[in-house]
């Protein structure tokens, strides 16, 4: 894993502020172990699913197919916005940034003035 600060821009109509995020990368390893681990999960609860009767008819299919829409979609995530501070363009308090897929510009809602906020990373170049 590895875990990078990026610096970012939070907008709001036409008021302009920075702020931070970290993006934690994975390699293909971690993304293996982390799909494994959320598919066994997953697999284990469906063993359960046996053993209710007349609902393991349903439960168990479903329980299978979860497994495997489970395992392939946490594989795929190769990034993500563990979280960030910055300043609320809106309201000038501080603005947390959420957990989310590092699908920038990012819409956020700030917990101070219910404004969405968008936040746009910054070019390395940009100085």
């Amino acid at each position: 894993m590895n875990a990078k600060t990026k610096l970012v821009n939070l907008k709001y109509e036409d008021k302009l502020t920075r702020g931070e995020v970290e993006i934690l990368t994975y390699d293909e390893g971690e993304r293996l172990k982390r799909s494994a681990k959320a598919a066994g999960i997953i697999l284990l609860a469906t063993a359960g699913f046996a053993f209710v009767p007349i609902l393991h008819f349903l439960l168990v299919p479903l329980g299978l197919l979860t497994t495997i829409i489970v395992g392939i979609f946490s594989y795929r995530q190769a990034a993500k916005v563990r979280g960030g501070l910055g300043t609320c363009p809106s309201c000038d308090k501080p603005f947390v940034i959420a957990e989310s897929p590092p699908q920038f510009p990012l819409i956020d809602l700030c917990t101070e003035c219910q404004q969405r906020v968008q936040i746009e990373l910054i070019d390395e170049l940009t100085p």
